[in-house]
């Protein structure tokens, strides 16, 4: 005997009919949360598949709509000149996603690395920024009004892509003052990531326009030209998607979501 007082340890009830532990006040706290695991590799490995996958057929549509080896009825899959085929559909998919997970970033790094909390709150919302401007075609519209106001002629009836400068400065930004410190893995994805976008909206989007005015809508090069600049938003954008999971990953490892249907606390 040391004389020390003996401890009992907690005993936590046993169900008599799975002769499982049992957590006490479990019925009382309300449903257990439940958990997904995310293999960030593997996410990376499926997505760069699903977007190659998809780059070919548009491109294969492209060229077999514009030789008439297909019915005009599937030029909706190749979309382009702000008719959003499969390739537009995707990059908005991957923008949303994108944008939840940046505000993911701006959360954990509060703990982890705060003086990139501001710069991955300034991605999120240039990149919220351009999901509204996809989605609506606000750049299409200023484009129409730009005409019909001023008839510019050359390359000023382009000047739309400078819709985008304003938030290219902001992104630019963000990555000189807030997110230097980001980790080599995340920025061998961003930085491409990023210039692809930018090479594509403000580009190509400019020359497939130019191109479809010359060879018109429906032919081969203004339909190759619209997916080759899809493709490349897409790209710059699956790119983005990943360096803000890899940089997720850094800044904490596990993420909660709690969904709630009052402000109430569980099984209340």
């Amino acid at each position: 005997m040391s004389g020390q007082p003996w401890v009992e340890r907690p005993v936590r009830p046993v169900d008599a009919g799975t002769s499982t532990p049992v957590d006490v006040g479990a019925s009382d706290s309300g449903p257990r949360p439940a958990e997904a695991g995310v293999h960030v590799g593997r996410v990376q490995i499926v997505l760069g598949l699903l977007v190659a996958s998809l780059v070919v057929l548009a491109f294969v549509a492209a060229v077999s709509l514009g030789l008439g080896w297909l019915p005009r009825s599937t030029r909706r899959f190749v979309g382009g000149d702000g008719r959003g085929g499969v390739l537009a559909g995707a990059q908005l998919a991957l923008l949303l996603l994108t944008v939840l997970a940046t505000a993911g970033c701006s959360a954990a790094a509060r703990g982890s690395a705060p003086v990139q909390v501001r710069g991955w709150k300034v991605l999120g919302v240039a990149l919220g920024i351009v999901l509204v401007d996809e989605a609506t075609q606000a750049h299409l519209s200023l484009a129409e009004a730009l005409l019909y106001r001023f008839h510019p002629h050359g390359v000023q009836r382009y000047a739309w892509a400078l819709l985008y400068l304003p938030v290219a400065v902001a992104v630019v930004l963000a990555l000189v003052r807030d997110l230097r410190q980001v980790s080599r893995a995340v920025r061998r994805r961003l930085l491409p990531g990023l210039a692809l976008l930018a090479f594509g909206g403000i580009v190509l989007q400019p020359i497939t326009s130019k191109v479809v005015e010359q060879r018109g809508e429906g032919s081969t090069a203004g339909l190759v030209a619209s997916v080759v600049a899809d493709a490349a938003e897409l790209a710059g954008v699956s790119l983005i998607f990943c360096a803000v999971l890899v940089a997720a990953t850094m800044l904490s490892p596990t993420f909660t979501l709690r969904l709630r249907l009052t402000d109430r606390p569980w099984g209340r």
